[in-house]
Parts: C-alpha cells; sequence; structure tokens
C-alpha cells in the first residue's frame, strides 16, 4: 500500500526543482541539473502512480489512458535522464526512429515511458562496452519500439521468468 511519506517525498523533490529553476540561476545549473531532476521528480511521480495502480490491475480495474504526444520529446527526456550513467560507463547512446514523424504520437505515455525506462535501464546495467539503442519502426500502421545493446543478454533458461509474477 502506498505511504503519504512516499508522497510527500515526491513532493519535495518537486520543491527543491523549482527552488533552484528561479530566474537567478546559472544557466549550467539549469542545463545540467534541473532538467534532470525534473525529469526524475516527474519519472518518481509516475512510479508513485503505477505502484498505486498496482492494486487495480490485480483487481481487473485498470485502465490505459491513451493520449497524442511528441515521442521524440519523451525518447530526448530518457536520453537526458540516463546521460549521467550512459557516460560514467563510457557507452554510446543513440535513437534511430527512421526518420519518422513521431510529433503526434497515440499511445498511454506513462506506461510507454514506463517500460523504456526499465528496459533502457537494464541495458545500462548489463552493458560493460559498447551501446544501447532505441529503435523504433513503423510497419503497415503499427509501431515497433525496441532497446539494443551489446549487453550478456540473457541465458536461454531465464526467458521463460521474464513474465512470471514476482513473489
Amino acid at each position: 500500500e502506498m505511504c503519504i511519506r512516499d508522497r510527500v517525498s515526491t513532493q519535495s523533490t518537486w520543491a527543491i526543482r523549482e527552488a533552484l529553476a528561479q530566474p537567478d540561476q546559472p544557466k549550467s545549473i539549469s542545463d545540467n541539473l534541473l532538467r534532470p531532476a525534473y525529469h526524475s521528480a516527474n519519472l518518481l511521480n509516475h512510479l508513485v502512480n503505477d505502484i498505486i495502480d498496482f492494486s487495480r490491475i490485480k483487481k481487473f480495474r485498470f485502465q490505459l489512458n491513451i493520449t497524442e504526444f511528441d515521442f521524440h520529446q519523451l525518447l530526448s527526456e530518457l536520453e537526458q535522464l540516463f546521460s549521467l550513467q550512459i557516460a560514467k560507463k563510457l557507452l554510446r547512446f543513440s535513437i534511430d526512429d527512421s526518420g519518422l514523424d513521431l510529433s503526434c504520437f497515440k499511445n498511454d505515455q506513462q506506461r510507454l515511458t514506463q517500460v523504456l525506462i526499465n528496459l533502457v535501464s537494464n541495458a545500462i546495467k548489463f552493458t560493460q562496452q559498447g551501446e544501447i539503442k532505441i529503435i523504433v519502426t513503423k510497419n503497415q500502421g503499427l509501431y515497433r519500439i525496441g532497446v539494443k545493446d551489446t549487453g550478456i543478454g540473457i541465458r536461454e533458461g531465464d526467458k521463460e521468468k521474464l513474465f512470471k509474477e514476482f513473489g
């Protein structure tokens, strides 16, 4: 069950970001600290909402919230979010969107973001050298979004465990 302190932590993160975003702050603070902090706080808020939604999933009351959004912007925000971790490991990161116009993308932005965060986070965790790439393609009106990396991969015996419930 969701605790009040988790919501307070999320709100505190927002408050710190707002305080640092005052106009008299140097641009380097804004570019290097505030943007990632803003995206992190936003994602933390989504994570808290996901935890709350978990009970809805268990009760079969879960609904997707399909909206139109700029998928290029979402991908750019993900790149910023992970930029420090990627740089620390000396990895390359790229986005291959095949030149698609993704400015009016329709999907559940919160869920898609969470899935991509999980995939990229795992790619960073298990990739010691090389590259991580988000690939977006479209075929017959359907989009395919994937994360490809040069990491160790998943052992054959572990693949069947991927979609089993934890616990």
